[in-house]
């Protein structure tokens, strides 16, 4: 069983950095990268009989300068908070039934209007030449999904436990 209390702010890890990672020491492009088992040693600290430490990881070694850094593990996207999935299903569900053709511009007022008539969504998709699923206008669609994941991505930290953005 994992111990449910959070671990000390020293003993936090930064968050992964991404695929091109600039090294903090030399400001180098770019780092090899492994992946370290909780209690396994750094390659920079001195082997010992016990364990080390330190979680899972991942460790960052410098092309130029070989300093040596610990990160994050990145979370797999298969292991998305419950709330935030439903709350990403949601939003995306809403962004496609709602967004309108390439060539159509709402009326004021008129931004997030759904087509469907009331309680009737469950009967099936009303047809309208402005809607952009009816009229299967992907760069439309494509565009309202990126604008809803890159507001779930700008707005992580904010979420509450039930998924709600603050």
């Amino acid at each position: 069983m994992t111990d449910p209390t959070p671990p000390a702010a020293e003993e936090r890890l930064p968050p992964y950095s991404g695929e091109d990672v600039t090294c903090g020491k030399c400001a180098n492009v770019g780092a090899y990268t492994s992946h370290r088992a909780a209690g396994e040693h750094s390659s920079n600290e001195a082997p010992t009989w016990g364990r080390s430490p330190k979680g899972e990881r991942l460790e960052r070694s410098c092309f130029r300068c070989n300093f040596i850094w610990d990160e994050a593990l990145v979370r797999p996207v298969d292991e998305l908070d419950e709330q935030l999935a439903a709350w990403l299903r949601e939003q995306i569900a809403n962004a496609l039934r709602t967004t309108p053709t390439s060539g159509h511009v709402h009326k004021p007022g008129e931004e997030r209007y759904d087509h469907h008539p009331k309680n009737e969504a469950e009967r099936g998709h009303t047809y309208t030449y402005t809607c952009a699923l009816c009229t299967r206008d992907v760069d439309a669609l494509t565009a309202a999904v990126v604008d809803v994941v890159s507001l779930a991505v700008i707005n992580l930290p904010a979420m509450d436990p039930t998924g709600a953005i603050s």
